[in-house]
């Protein structure tokens, strides 16, 4: 057994699950495998254990009973899970078994003892019986499980960084039958090869389960307490014989540390199932179905080895995140309660810009005509910068700018092909433009800075911002129209 496949049999028998597959490639990804591998077909029965006893020891008769007292024990433990590997070719007589013994009070023996002879071995240490001794009937209950080469049939799928693996098992109609070499093998070089993987993994596998229990059952007797009565039992190979009752009491006795408790059973899933953590137990726990799983767990996370190769059919998928408000109330409601208060005001808005305020937002006179106006270049800028009002302070203010009136209204540019003397507000002079007296008539283009008017081959562009009162001239409905 390779040390990386001992890793992976001790990992599933205590964790109980199919190893991490390494990932084709990035990303989603699903393939599908099909390979050769063993189950477990299992069998429970109860029957008898002809348990062979070759010695009688006296012990220390009681005080108040003057008989002998004898004790008998039994050679083999009382519980004990084994596999056996048989000689034939595999599968065969390969099998794993789990044996619990369940010992009588009052157990059936034969050849039954002769109560004159017991009469002269009082006082000796011990009496050991001709021959093959004695042989006692103990009712056992036995599992039995026998591997059967199946098909695998799985689907192994990467998504989101997680894994998942899906399996079918078939039975497999035609294997031919396994030999060591493949000069002798009766079927292609697929099959031997897989054959030897998987022959491999189950007695790697069955190796592990070797397990036994921690006591000796034994029964303590009293002179002359043997039985007369006689009845008939047929024995393992079919032979009938009469067997006599041992009037008995049935004890234990511990055989010591298990090696279960030197190995990792204790930590394994069987023990971890199947028994309170917090007792001890004389038997290894079992369970043949648990068994089956573990094995099939086994067989998959072998290929973790990458030691098995094959072109595959794969497919590769991308997810995208989709999210659902299981409760629809609480999106639809705040969004359509926004948008049922949001559009009124918004048509109150365009109502009261263009039907009150003429397209011009910043007419009220507020706090919003402040931030959307500008002074543009007037001469109120030309009287602060002369003097040294640019530094802050009622002290810096000059006695022109003290006596300056300062108004909001509109400042006309004018540009074009004659260009006025007067025009402060391109040629720079304090003069101002006099262009009071429109003709209602004269046509206006509307431009993203204002509105541009047209007079004698001159257009005026009108601006909105604080000047002087020479500077400024009030809106008009007129000139929007």
């Amino acid at each position: 057994m390779t040390p990386d496949m001992d890793y992976i049999i001790r990992s599933n028998l205590i964790v109980g699950e199919i190893s991490r597959l390494k990932q084709a490639i990035i990303g989603n990804t699903s393939y599908e495998l099909s390979f050769l591998g063993t189950m477990l077909d299992c069998e429970t029965t109860n029957r008898s254990m002809e348990s062979n006893i070759l010695q009688l020891r006296p012990s220390e008769p009681p005080m108040h009973h003057p008989e002998m007292v004898w004790w008998m024990l039994h050679p083999e433990l009382s519980c004990d899970l084994r596999n056996y590997m048989g000689s034939d070719l595999f599968p065969g007589d390969t099998s794993i078994t789990y044996r619990v013994g369940h010992y009588e009070e009052n157990p059936q023996y034969w050849p039954c003892l002769d109560k004159d002879r017991w009469s002269s071995t009082i006082g000796m240490d011990y009496v050991n019986f001709p021959g093959s001794g004695i042989h006692v009937v103990v009712p056992i209950t036995e599992t039995v499980c026998r591997p059967r080469i199946v098909r695998y049939h799985v689907t192994i799928s990467h998504t989101g960084g997680a894994q998942q693996v899906s399996y079918v098992i078939r039975d497999e109609e035609s294997v031919p039958e396994y030999v060591t070499h493949f000069d002798g093998f009766n079927g292609s070089f697929e099959q031997w090869s897989q054959l030897s993987d998987t022959i491999s993994i189950y007695q790697d596998y069955a190796r592990n389960l070797n397990q036994s229990g921690t006591t000796f059952e034994g029964s303590q007797f009293e002179y002359p307490s043997m039985s007369n009565n006689t009845k008939p039992y047929t024995t393992e190979n079919g032979t009938v014989v009469e067997t006599c009752v041992l009037e008995a009491q049935p004890y234990s006795l511990a055989h010591g540390s298990s090696a279960a408790s030197l190995d990792i059973w204790p930590l394994g899933v069987f023990e971890q199932r199947l028994h309170e953590s917090d007792r001890s137990y004389d038997c290894p726990a079992f369970d043949p179905e648990m068994a089956n799983e573990l094995l099939i767990n086994t067989t998959i996370s072998a290929l973790a080895l990458n030691q098995r190769f094959d072109i595959v059919n794969g497919t590769e998928t991308r997810t995208f995140n989709i999210y659902r408000f299981e409760n629809k109330l609480a999106f639809f409601l705040p969004y359509g309660l926004s948008l049922a208060l949001a559009i009124p005001i918004l048509v109150l808005g365009l109502i009261a810009l263009y039907v009150q305020n003429h397209g011009v937002s910043a007419i009220s006179g507020g706090f919003m005509q402040l931030l959307m106006t500008t002074t543009g270049r007037s001469s109120l800028e030309a009287v602060v910068t002369r003097g040294s009002g640019t530094l802050g302070g009622y002290e810096n203010v000059s006695e022109e700018l003290r006596r300056m009136e300062v108004r909001f209204g509109e400042l006309v540019e004018v540009s074009g092909d004659e260009i006025k003397e007067t025009d402060t507000l391109l040629s720079g002079h304090d003069e101002r433009v006099e262009v009071r007296n429109d003709d209602s008539s004269q046509s206006g283009v509307q431009t993203a800075s204002g509105t541009e008017r047209f007079e004698d081959s001159v257009s005026v562009v009108r601006r909105a911002g604080f000047g002087t009162v020479d500077e400024v001239i009030p809106f008009r409905k007129d000139a929007e129209q």
